[in-house]
């Protein structure tokens, strides 16, 4: 009997830690004519790029303007890594890095099309080709090629966003409304939200368990965890949504239209 007792509260102690925790609207925060389409965070600054503004802006956890960098030809999803900041310049079809000095280089890549996104891990680099319909994945100094246009299972149609993980690479497709994983050697694995009536998958952030993705024309953002299964929508003072990020405990959410990021917190 003791042994059942036990069981139980094991049981019911594991499904207590696996259960999901909503995440409930905080407060909006004003960026005075900064319309951001991407956000990340290096030395503890958060740093948006500014699409219309051909900028890169740095703010506070308040939402006020801390500095800002020009000449950028529409910056789209940066991400950061080991102090650099990766910017994919869509108007000049180019990479650059800014270093913590603010020294601005160039990443040497093969010939791009606007790209859209460029996410970092450990050693490998993957860019969302927008017009060219691909992914550029690079791995150990080589270079290879992911997808063609097209609406099948590994096809793209408009890629925006990616994401490395551990395993796997995700890719925000964002006019076949869905995201795509992949392995590391551009097999297809997965496709999801392709049964969500998304209008147009822009932006992801992934964690070890949960997929969060951003859909623009539906003015939401949708949860699920790595399966695909769907956990939550978030749809409060949301408007034309760009790009989402974690930071400490709060969930950021870029609001392009609005010029204004929604905190949602648990």
């Amino acid at each position: 009997m003791k042994k059942t007792i036990l069981l139980s509260l094991v049981t019911l102690t594991l499904a207590s830690c696996n259960q999901y925790q909503n995440w409930f609207f905080e407060k909006e925060l004003q960026l005075n004519n900064v319309h951001a389409i991407g956000i990340t965070t290096v030395n503890n600054q958060i740093w948006l790029s500014d699409g219309n503004g051909n900028r890169l802006v740095s703010i506070n956890e308040q939402g006020e303007l801390i500095n800002e960098i020009k000449n950028f030809e529409r910056p789209m999803h940066i991400s950061a890594f080991e102090g650099n900041l990766l910017i994919p310049e869509y108007g000049r079809d180019t990479i650059s890095i800014l270093k913590p000095s603010f020294k601005k280089t160039s990443l040497i890549t093969p010939k791009l099309d606007a790209p859209a996104g460029i996410h970092q891990w450990k050693k490998e680099i993957a860019i969302a080709d927008f017009y060219n319909h691909r992914i550029l994945y690079k791995s150990k100094n080589k270079w290879i090629i992911i997808g063609e246009k097209g609406s099948h299972n590994g096809q793209f149609n408009y890629p925006t966003d990616v994401q490395i993980t551990e395993n796997n690479i995700y890719v925000a497709d964002a006019y076949n409304h869905r995201v795509q994983v992949f392995s590391k050697t551009g097999k297809h694995l997965q496709t999801i939200g392709a049964d969500f009536n998304i209008n147009a998958a822009t932006g992801i952030y992934v964690t070890d368990s949960k997929l969060y993705i951003t859909d623009f024309e539906n003015n939401r953002v949708i949860i699920t965890d790595l399966k695909g299964k769907k956990l939550q929508t978030l749809e409060e003072n949301i408007e034309k949504p760009t790009d989402i990020l974690v930071i400490k405990n709060q969930l950021w959410i870029l609001n392009f239209k609005k010029s204004s990021i929604s905190l949602y917190k648990r």
